[in-house]
């Protein structure tokens, strides 16, 4: 099962590599066709508050079928240019359902798409845009997971998953420099999941999703 497991993540890690690359190259290609005062690039952070639920399977009894919701945000980078862009980021949620509480700590590389950018390329305040990427996060799960035990015990699982949802962007206008406020829905497939303990090792994760609001900014140069 650990191999088959691996090999999907391989698949799909290199599934999105090619995506990239393609993506890339048509970017570039894309770039050097426009003047020399055109082709800039956007550099910036940005940060979101957002909450993010999701459901766990398992062999124990009080996870099973447990819907959890969690509250938080994420912090990150910008770059790329005004039709294709890189996001580096950083999350933070917690949340709790009964008497298990839950932490989760995500880092992930999204790439967003403007199909509004791609196709004119005049500048419009309200922008569409496309996202997917590949994250890794941390569950930190604190439960009572059997009726022996006195005080709830730590775990955490691992998860590698696969991240594709929408949103869209309203930009100020500036004459250099960028500012966004931005709206996003992303759902997350798992690929593959590793365990701190043996009690959580068949303990998944289903139906992750993430909604956030947030505001990006920096400079095009």
């Amino acid at each position: 099962m650990k191999t088959l497991l691996k090999l999907n993540l391989v698949k799909w890690a290199f599934i999105f590599s090619i995506a990239l690359l393609t993506l890339g190259k048509s970017c570039t290609v894309h770039a050097q066709g426009l003047p020399m005062e055109k082709r800039k690039l956007c550099w910036g952070l940005e940060g979101s508050l957002g909450a993010k639920s999701f459901s766990l399977t398992s062999d124990l009894t009080q996870l099973d079928g447990v819907r959890m919701r969690q509250a938080g945000g994420s912090l990150g980078f910008v770059v790329g240019l005004s039709e294709v862009q890189l996001r580096p980021r950083l999350g933070f949620y917690y949340g709790e359902a009964g008497q298990t509480h839950s932490q989760w700590i995500d880092a992930g590389l999204d790439l967003q798409v403007y199909p509004r950018q791609l196709i004119r390329k005049q500048g419009k305040r309200f922008q569409p845009y496309i996202v997917s990427g590949l994250s890794r996060g941390t569950v930190k799960l604190d439960g009572m997971y059997s009726g022996e035990q006195t005080a709830p015990v730590p775990g955490k699982l691992i998860v590698t998953s696969l991240a594709a949802g929408a949103g869209f962007e309203f930009r100020f206008p500036q004459a250099m420099d960028f500012i966004c406020l931005f709206s996003q829905l992303k759902y997350q497939v798992p690929l593959n999941y590793e365990a701190s303990t043996s009690a959580l090792n068949h303990t998944k994760v289903m139906q992750s999703m993430t909604l956030n609001v947030g505001i990006s900014f920096g400079a095009i140069r």
